[in-house]
């Protein structure tokens, strides 16, 4: 949106409740509303899952005009005998289609992955991997006939120090272009207070110290850091991480993804499960050289 709409918003437009979801189920006043419907206005589509996603499914692709050349962007990709056998059937699943980074687009957004989830759990391989029975069908589906988000705790602290109690290790993650209410931000104002000693903190369930959201008191033993994405040596960055308690509890934010992690940065998603399976750090972070070092690089090359 505009600098200037913005400063109509946080300046007194709508209440800092109205704007944090304080004053819900109440609804919003009439200017903060009006103010809200401006918004909307300005600032277009946007994908909730993933602020940078610039193609999903829910955009129509631009007509073809006569004679246009359609671009090379969902080209097969060549697969094994083994991996096209696990298709089921051969005939009614296309082959796995590279996955298009912006239709015709410069590719530097987050990819238009079409049909790719579709694809992967239509593998024999997949499901096998997964335990689920060959003959079943994979849907994307959200929302549909059938499901219920209706919430049955505001707050779920209560699991975490269950599990951490029990000595389970804890991960949670998130990307940091979803949304949802998921993206660093609320994330990490809730469960860091949470877990180590903050009190006052607004969480879904009210301020941290209620008798039902009791601050753990874990020690931080790693601030807030970057890490690369495995292998090393790749110069590629993957996100960012906390951790408590000598690593038991883990906070990771991956750069550039949305609600389905997994699906918009992979190579990040595995280097952050191969760590917590292994009960390992993640990588270290990597960082550009100093100035004489570049200055040498260039130099030598």
């Amino acid at each position: 949106m505009s600098e200037e709409l913005y400063a109509r918003i946080v300046g007194g437009g709508c209440s800092e409740a109205e704007l944090k979801g304080k004053a819900a189920p109440q609804p919003l006043s009439a200017g903060c509303l009006s103010l809200m419907e401006e918004m909307s206005r300005e600032v277009g589509f946007f994908y909730a899952y993933n602020l940078f996603e610039a193609c999903p499914e829910e955009v129509p692709k631009r007509r073809m005009t006569a004679g246009a050349t359609r671009p090379r962007s969902r080209a097969r990709v060549a697969i094994d005998a083994a991996t096209a056998a696990s298709l089921i059937p051969l005939t009614a699943t296309p082959l796995p289609a590279a996955p298009s980074p912006g239709d015709g687009d410069t590719g530097l957004g987050a990819p238009c992955l079409g049909s790719a989830m579709n694809d992967y759990f239509s593998l024999n391989a997949t499901k096998a991997g997964l335990g689920i029975p060959l003959s079943n069908n994979f849907i994307v589906l959200d929302n549909g006939i059938g499901m219920n988000y209706t919430t049955d705790s505001a707050f779920v602290g209560f699991a975490y120090e269950k599990a951490i109690r029990a000595g389970k290790r804890v991960l949670i993650y998130e990307g940091d272009s979803d949304d949802c209410g998921l993206q660093t931000a609320p994330i990490e104002q809730i469960w860091v207070p949470f877990f180590g000693n903050g009190t006052g903190t607004w969480t879904p369930m009210g301020p941290l110290g209620t008798p039902a959201s009791t601050p753990l008191g874990l020690p931080l033993t790693q601030p807030w850091r970057p890490f690369e994405v495995l292998p090393r040596g790749r110069r590629v960055q993957g996100g960012f991480s906390m951790a408590w308690n000598g690593g038991q509890v883990r906070f990771v934010s991956v750069r550039g993804a949305g609600h389905l992690l997994p699906l918009y940065r992979p190579a990040a998603s595995f280097t952050m499960m191969s760590a917590f399976q292994a009960d390992e750090p993640l990588p270290p972070p990597f960082y550009p050289p100093p100035p004489r070092e570049q200055a040498a690089r260039r130099t030598v090359s």
